[in-house]
């Protein structure tokens, strides 16, 4: 519950950052592709390892300035309710 909170949480900053601060200092894509529901795990983990890639690039320097990075990986398309994909339920 407290993890689906900070998603919530997360969500909403984002929704205040694109209203407040300028494309300048924010950056907000998206892309929207079809995949194979038994590469699901992969594209997590490759997710997280840009995650930790990213995060030992960027805090070097005069770290002055806090940001926050948010990725959302989700279905678009409908997956049966019970449906399991590399054995985690959706």
């Amino acid at each position: 519950m407290s993890v689906r909170r900070s998603h919530e949480e997360t969500l909403e900053l984002a929704k205040e950052s694109l209203h407040r601060d300028s494309i300048h200092e924010r950056d907000f894509t998206h892309i929207t592709l079809a995949i194979d529901p038994k590469n699901l795990s992969m594209a997590k983990e490759l997710i997280r390892k840009f995650q930790d890639e990213f995060a030992s690039l960027v805090e070097t320097g005069n770290t002055t300035e806090v940001f926050r990075l948010s990725m959302q990986f989700f279905p678009l398309s409908d997956l049966k309710n019970d449906e399991k994909i590399n054995g985690e339920i959706k």
